[in-house]
């Protein structure tokens, strides 16, 4: 969590605001998944799907258009060009920063 809060991912929530009564809040429930083979590495894994009330955040975010392209157009388009360019997208989303 350490190194999370210091790369601006997360931030401490302040004693005062857990006594306020905010209407719109949302508390991420984590975990830590280790890895046998690094043992040295912890990974925070955010539960978006755990209900409340019968609402979780998956349920507030907009659904939008499906964003997974077809399997086959994708291997059929690695055949058409000569070279593939492919990316790493581990802190996608975590990149953006806490927001405070």
């Amino acid at each position: 969590m350490k190194m999370t809060i210091g790369k601006g991912y997360a931030v401490p929530v302040p004693g005062e605001h857990l006594q306020c009564d905010f209407h719109l809040r949302w508390y991420l429930l984590h975990h830590a998944v280790l890895n046998p083979k690094k043992p040295e590495k912890m990974r925070i894994v955010l539960d978006c799907a755990a209900k409340h009330k019968g609402q979780s955040l998956n349920d507030m975010l907009y659904q939008g258009l499906e964003a997974t392209a077809n399997l086959v157009s994708i291997l059929l388009r690695f055949r058409k060009e000569r070279v593939v360019v492919t990316a790493d997208r581990r802190d996608v989303y975590a990149s953006e920063g806490a927001k405070t």
